[in-house]
């Protein structure tokens, strides 16, 4: 017999009766896997929750676990996994001999207000000592704040709550200026979670890095000495609307809209210049078909200020109608035949191939000073 507490973000509960029924001490082997369907992103708890409770010769009772569920809108699935009683605890990821295995259903709506504190289950980390400092984090429950466009997740006592209402304002503001932009009346909700640094960010999402974006949510560290430029991300959830092109038109303009157009602390065409003047830009028909910039293979510190410059050139010289078009026509992906497409709609729209852009826009970056 099988018993869920109520579904929760964060740490839950469930309890199951057994018995054993041999003249020896056993061990029943449970295993929680928790995941998202239908997100554009997979959040789940990776390989699951692992857990072995003792059983003595004959014993009957009512055991209590603990499994995670990862903050994020949407149905969720939760598996539970009750496994044969074993003579060895350590046998507790040996999953060939299940007793049952159930399947519940739970759909998260924004707001979320199901919320519990997220920690790791205590007796695996009582049990695996191997774990992570990161995932030894005991975090309390999100609390949340609703605007028009945005509803903001963030922890209590961090300076995310500390600010939120200046955030809220000035991403109202943004949302606005990049939807007039590109001629979008934006409907909807944007989900941002605020994390105070790295490690509780890894920990929940598993994911490395400043932030990221997908379809209407944003993740981000936020603290002091750690806080993104608001208009990359958001640049993102308005553009979702528009298409999915390469990311050289994706990112380049997330990265162009971000505050005085600049890449860290300078300016995207100066970023560019220096990069041409030690010959290291990537050639235009390498970032034309890249799918992503960010991973290490696309050399991120390169590829976005590159990518940001060409977008500031198409638009200041060829316009924003033409930009837009191109951001709407083009699709993302790394089969040949489709990139061969995009060169083509490229050409279409602008009047020039690939090539003859690059070097209108190699030319234009000659003439950019450097102080």
């Amino acid at each position: 017999e099988i018993k869920m507490n109520n579904f929760c973000w964060g740490l839950n509960k469930f309890k199951i009766k057994a018995k054993n029924n041999t003249s020896k001490i056993q061990y029943l082997s449970t295993f929680v896997h928790s995941f998202y369907p239908e997100s554009k992103r997979f959040f789940g708890t990776g390989s699951g929750i692992y857990d072995a409770f003792k059983f003595e010769p004959g014993e009957e009772k009512t055991i209590e676990g603990e499994y995670f569920i990862s903050p994020e809108h949407g149905i969720c699935n939760i598996k539970i996994v009750v496994s044969n009683m074993f003579d060895n605890p350590e046998t507790v990821f040996d999953r060939t001999n299940k007793i049952t295995e159930k399947m519940f259903t739970v759909k998260f709506a924004p707001p979320n207000q199901k919320v519990n504190e997220f920690r790791m289950p205590k007796r695996n980390l009582d049990k695996f000592k191997f774990l992570s400092e990161e995932l030894k984090l005991s975090l309390p429950p999100l609390k949340f704040k609703e605007t028009e466009h945005f509803i903001f997740y963030y922890f209590p006592g961090t300076q995310a709550e500390k600010d939120i209402n200046v955030i809220a304002e000035e991403r109202e503001k943004i949302l606005n200026k990049i939807a007039r932009m590109v001629n979008i009346n934006f409907k909807g909700k944007i989900f941002v979670f605020f994390y105070p640094d790295a490690k509780s960010k890894r920990k929940i999402t598993k994911h490395q890095g400043m932030g990221l974006s997908y379809s209407n949510t944003i993740v981000e560290i936020y603290n002091l000495r750690a806080k993104m430029d608001p208009n990359h991300e958001i640049t993102h959830s308005v553009t979702a609307l528009l298409g999915d092109p390469p990311a050289l038109f994706d990112e380049g303009f997330a990265t162009y809209n971000q505050k005085d157009h600049k890449f860290g602390n300078s300016h995207i065409d100066v970023i560019a210049r220096k990069y041409k003047m030690k010959n290291m830009l990537w050639k235009i028909e390498d970032i034309f078909s890249f799918t992503d910039i960010g991973s290490p293979e696309t050399k991120a510190l390169i590829a976005y200020p590159e990518a940001a410059s060409m977008v500031k050139y198409i638009i200041e010289n060829y316009g924003m109608d033409k930009f837009l078009k191109l951001f709407k026509t083009l699709k993302r992906s790394d089969k040949p035949e489709q990139i061969e497409i995009n060169k083509k709609e490229f050409k279409n729209i602008t009047g020039r191939d690939i090539f003859t852009f690059e070097k209108e826009w190699l030319n234009y970056l000659d003439k950019i000073k450097i102080k």
